[in-house]
């Protein structure tokens, strides 16, 4: 019974160690899939016209806690100190609509882009489970940056490599 235990905790141990990399479709040093997006302001955003600059992807859920804990965040040190001529940020609402995402952003009045994503097609070239997740995609094309979920201080990680690459 013993030997049965311990190859039961060995397979859920494995499970855990690998199971959230086989969620994702793409890692840090790929290409960034392209994808067209209109925003919930009626702007065509294609990623391939962003090339030369730095384009942060998040994607997100209105129902989603770490996604609303986030979002602030983004606004407040990503859109208002870092974004411009050499930062775009696209917050992707995953299984949203325009109109869902039009009367959320009425009450958070967000100023970056917000885009729809009603049947995961933009989101199933990047993951297949879990969010809030980032991309940082240089200027290149190449994803920089990657990551799943939401804590202060990985989001603190995240504004500084904005921050030091804009600056190169």
């Amino acid at each position: 019974m013993k030997f049965y235990s311990y190859v039961l905790f060995l397979t859920l141990l494995s499970f855990h160690a690998y199971g959230q990399e086989s969620y994702d479709v793409v890692t840090k040093g790929d290409e960034a899939p392209g994808f067209t997006v209109k925003t919930i302001n009626d702007k065509t955003i294609c990623l391939d016209d962003l090339e030369g600059k730095y384009v942060l992807v998040n994607f997100f859920a209105t129902w989603c806690k770490p996604c609303m804990e986030e979002m602030p965040l983004m606004e407040k040190y990503i859109q208002q100190h870092l974004a411009g001529d050499d930062l775009v940020v696209i917050a992707i609402g995953r299984e949203h609509n325009i109109n869902e995402l039009e009367l959320f952003n009425e009450q958070k009045k967000f100023s970056f882009h917000i885009a729809a994503d009603p049947k995961r097609s933009i989101y199933s070239l990047y993951a297949e489970k879990y969010i809030p997740r980032n991309y940082l995609i240089g200027p290149t094309g190449k994803l920089i940056y990657t990551h799943i979920g939401f804590n202060k201080e990985e989001f603190k990680r995240l504004v500084k490599l904005i921050e030091t690459e804009i600056d190169k």
